[in-house]
């Protein structure tokens, strides 16, 4: 029987180049004022679903479109077909497929394809993180003045003090972006593009994956108190270790003005 990890990195690439063949010819729908969902996550969930349930028929699965089946079994399948699915919609070419397995409410095997870069990354607890073959580690830049931070913005999370926060982030980083899908903030900071991101409004399979190959590849995940995080954090913070505290003191200074 094929590993979880291999099963995860044979769902995350079929279910990318799905979307990929689909890229700028799909049908697109809104699930709420601001949440698109296309023609291409449908498709790319159902490849996934079924490569997942032949392999493991017994596991749970959350999965964005999809929903939960059995979720909360010591087993469970964490899914997004396309992370980044307002980009894809528009044509920008920045979206990923991401699927982890967890056990006990913890990641132990992740993968998230990135279709238009032909990048596969991967991660096993405890075995380090790669991409295409290769390991992969987070950059060694510090302090946060020389740091360049990945960080959505959109302005209705509902975290109060998230305009300030930017503000704050803006001024004190060398540089910001935003490249409209989490799982490129956190991977790149995975593999020493970037040095942290701070996001909100989190559900499991945003970040998942890429937070175990963050984790793997020498970098830090916490909430925004820097306590450790579960499937359930809303709002994390993802960095290369060097700039966490920084980061995590930036956001205490905030919420005590």
């Amino acid at each position: 029987m094929a590993s979880c990890l291999e099963i995860a990195k044979k769902a995350a690439y079929e279910g990318g180049m799905i979307a990929k063949r689909s890229f700028c010819n799909v049908k697109i729908h809104n699930k709420t004022e601001k949440d698109l969902v296309t023609s291409a996550d449908l498709a790319a969930e159902k490849k996934i679903l079924q490569i997942i349930r032949k392999a493991f028929p017994q596991h749970g699965i959350f999965s964005e479109e999809f929903g939960k089946e059995n979720y909360g079994r010591e087993n469970t399948w964490i899914i997004d077909p396309i992370d980044g699915t307002n980009n894809f919609a528009f044509g920008i070419p920045l979206y990923g497929c991401s699927v982890a397995f967890a056990r006990k409410g913890v990641v132990q095997a992740g993968a998230v394809y990135l279709p238009e870069l032909k990048e596969l990354y991967w991660a096993e607890k405890g075995k380090g993180a790669f991409c295409n073959g290769k390991r992969i580690h987070v950059s060694k830049r510090q302090p946060f003045a020389k740091s360049l931070i990945l960080m959505d913005a959109c302005f209705h999370h509902g975290e109060k003090n998230y305009v300030p926060l930017v503000d704050v982030f803006a001024a004190r980083a060398l540089g910001m972006r935003n490249l409209g899908a989490a799982v490129y903030h956190i991977l790149w900071c995975a593999n020493g593009k970037a040095d942290c991101s701070v996001e909100f409004l989190l559900q499991p399979y945003d970040f998942a994956a890429a937070a175990l190959i963050l984790e793997e590849a020498g970098g830090r995940v916490s909430d925004l108190e820097g306590k450790k995080y579960s499937l359930e954090t809303k709002a994390l913070v993802f960095s290369n270790n060097l700039v966490h505290e920084e980061i995590l003191g930036m956001v205490r200074e905030i919420r005590l003005q």
